[in-house]
């Protein structure tokens, strides 16, 4: 618990320093999860098998081919995480 605790000072005491330099906590706060979860999917693909990361990448080659194609490219991203 208080190695955690210690963490967490760590952290906040960073964010207190950028924040000194002129740069937004909240910004930063959102740049740290945004790569947090580009790691986590990028860990989703490295966990798939050579034929299933082939066939993962042709149906985001369709999809993104039919993004293309409509005006409504907003709706086919929404269905695009479904």
């Amino acid at each position: 618990m208080a190695a955690c605790k210690r963490i967490r000072e760590v952290i906040a005491d960073d964010y207190d320093r950028a924040s000194d330099r002129g740069i937004s906590k909240k910004l930063l706060k959102s740049i740290v999860k945004e790569r947090g979860l580009l790691r986590k999917i990028a860990s989703l693909t490295e966990q798939l098998e050579s034929d299933e990361r082939s066939e993962r990448e042709m149906l985001l080659d369709k999809k993104a081919l039919k993004l293309l194609e409509t005006p409504s490219y907003i709706t086919d991203l929404v269905d695009l995480r479904s």
